[in-house]
């Protein structure tokens, strides 16, 4: 068996980071010339060690900056400007990307337009609640004003 540090997560065998021990040709026929894996040693062990601990320490700083951001999008009503006829008809639907851009003109931040979670059309202007999808374990649930856009 060949021990070696995978660089990817390969099905059925494990994700990035995992110290796994394969058969001798797989690793040298597959694994290691199409970058999925390293051989291991003891310097690359410890390479993978201090590169999960900065991994860690960033996956908190996410979470704690989603938190923040969720507390901030719900604490609040979000302006969406959207073109719109005289009798608040909107000449499309608000979009993902129409939210992802009132968020980011509001506060500063950029959200993933696939990120925001529409229940279904909203196509009149008015209030609104959506749902951004912020991290695994983050969601923000916003409450939207569409308004008509000034032309």
């Amino acid at each position: 068996m060949t021990k070696i540090i995978l660089n990817q997560t390969v099905a059925k065998l494990g994700v990035a980071g995992d110290i796994v021990d394969v058969k001798p040709g797989y690793a040298r026929n597959y694994l290691l010339p199409q970058n999925h894996a390293i051989l291991w040693s003891k310097r690359a062990g410890e390479q993978v060690e201090l590169r999960r601990q900065a991994a860690r320490r960033k996956a908190i700083a996410d979470v704690d900056s989603a938190a923040a951001l969720k507390a901030k999008l719900e604490g609040a009503i979000l302006l969406v400007p959207v073109k719109a006829g005289s009798t608040g008809k909107l000449y499309g639907a608000v979009t993902g990307a129409s939210i992802a851009e009132a968020v980011q003109a509001t506060y500063g931040t950029v959200v993933d337009k696939r990120k925001v979670v529409l229940d279904g059309h909203i196509k009149t202007t008015g209030p609104a609640t959506v749902k951004i999808h912020l991290l695994d374990d983050v969601d923000a649930t916003v409450k939207i004003n569409v308004t008509a856009a000034k032309k």
